[in-house]
């Protein structure tokens, strides 16, 4: 929501009278309309927020994407237990019921269902190189649709977010070089930019929300 109203600031359309309060029906045709925009708007930004949830949670707990499914589900179980004292009483008992139904399945596997005491303890992370640079591309993707951003626009404003590198030596992969942030966005971020814009003459359009959104300290 935070990304929306910086957008909304920006364009100077920010403004809380799109709805009747006395029926929350729209106003007129034209407030339908950018209600309807404001809502697709919306979900480009909180598709973004689940792909970097999942993009962490694949290097943080790598069982939980086996492509074994037996093996995906009982980490799953395994993860959850490790965050068992934040959920609510409903998600909790919901929890005890898959747990129960797991632990009678797999009773006679006891090296399927040390699955669950595994990852809870221990789930053996990936190596995770570059967190802070995918944090921004996938955290800056709707920005760069939007506004149909080459990648050497999105390397400008990653280079503008990012510090500079320790005793002015060069920036190292991905940010090296237009090509290699395509590589990364593709191949490790799995995110592809359709179609071909215009590179900007200096920092693109949507860069100072970008700014706003990251800052060279973190988010």
């Amino acid at each position: 929501m935070t990304a929306l109203v910086l957008e909304k600031q920006d364009e100077g359309t920010l403004t809380d009278v799109a709805f009747d309060r006395r029926t929350f029906e729209p106003i007129t045709p034209a407030d339908v309309e950018n209600a309807r925009r404001d809502l697709l708007r919306l979900c480009d930004w909180v598709e973004s927020r689940l792909h970097y949830g999942t993009h962490t949670a694949w290097y943080g707990a790598p069982d939980c994407f086996s492509d074994d499914p037996d093996k995906a589900h009982l980490a799953n179980i395994g993860i959850a237990q490790r965050h068992l004292a934040k959920f609510s009483e409903r998600d909790r008992k919901r929890w005890e019921g898959i747990h129960e139904r797991a632990a009678e399945k797999y009773q006679a596997d006891l090296k399927a269902w040390g699955t669950v005491g595994k990852v809870q303890h221990d789930p053996e992370p990936r190596t995770w190189t570059h967190p802070a640079v995918d944090e921004r591309i996938i955290g800056l993707w709707p920005l760069v649709l939007r506004h149909n951003w080459t990648y050497h626009d999105l390397l400008n404003v990653l280079e503008k977010l990012l510090p500079p590198p320790c005793g002015g030596s060069e920036r190292r992969y991905p940010l090296d070089s237009v090509e290699s942030l395509k590589v990364h966005c593709r191949a490790i971020c799995g995110l592809t930019k359709p179609g071909k814009g215009k590179s900007a003459t200096g920092l693109a359009e949507g860069w100072q929300i970008a700014e706003r959104l990251f800052s060279r300290t973190g988010k």
